[in-house]
């Protein structure tokens, strides 16, 4: 092999070395930029099944999430949503706060928004990372969003953050998710007693108004 041979050779490798590095990068950024669609099309195949919330819950279920707000200094309101992954939907279910100006706002809210709201939303990442973690098995808590402030005005003054959870809060088998509405946001030390909280009525709300309806 003679000098020039070699030295070719050398520039080659450097190049296809080069060229492959570019692609796992574009491959790497294009992934990134849409983690989210990425995720909802391969991992949630497993996870679309023909169970719902039912629209109208147990008397005892109620009961059990109107006691819980009630008796809490923290708890301002609960909620639950159905989700229906192939049309990309997040549908209302249920709703209660002990205030009842707010339980009006929200429920008038609620049913304006029958149909309308979506599961993952385009250039909203927090709320996309926010569905992910509850798919996951996490309990989130984030800010009230500005969207339900702007429409419910009266949600901002009483509630600052919504903590939420899958139901039921088994990892794989989501079929919707509860929300327990908090009037701060919570520090860690107070995370465990609320994710138990929650993680109890989703619980109830899947054994007796899913699997026992």
């Amino acid at each position: 092999m003679t000098a020039w041979n070699f030295v070719a050779r050398i520039k080659w490798q450097t190049v296809i070395k080069a060229l492959i590095i570019l692609i796992i990068v574009f491959l790497a950024v294009g992934y990134w930029e849409n983690r989210d669609r990425v995720y909802s099309t391969i991992n949630l195949k497993g996870r679309l099944n023909t169970e719902i919330i039912p629209p109208v819950l147990s008397e005892k279920t109620t009961s059990r999430m109107k006691s819980a707000v009630d008796r809490s200094k923290s708890i301002v309101a609960v909620s639950l949503d159905n989700i229906d992954f192939r049309k990309n939907k997040s549908e209302p279910v249920y709703f209660y706060a002990d205030v009842a100006s707010f339980n009006i706002a929200m429920n008038d809210y609620i049913i304006r928004l029958m149909g309308e709201r979506e599961l993952f939303i385009s250039g909203n990442e927090k709320n996309n990372q926010r569905i992910v973690g509850i798919i996951n098995g996490d309990f989130v808590c984030m800010p009230i969003p500005e969207y339900i402030s702007n429409e419910v005005p009266v949600a901002n003054k009483l509630a600052a953050a919504i903590c939420s959870i899958s139901v039921p809060p088994y990892y794989g088998q989501i079929i919707g998710y509860l929300n327990i509405w908090v009037d701060h946001m919570p520090k860690p030390e107070e995370i465990p007693d609320l994710r138990a909280e929650a993680r109890t009525m989703a619980i109830d709300v899947y054994e007796r108004d899913v699997r026992g309806h």
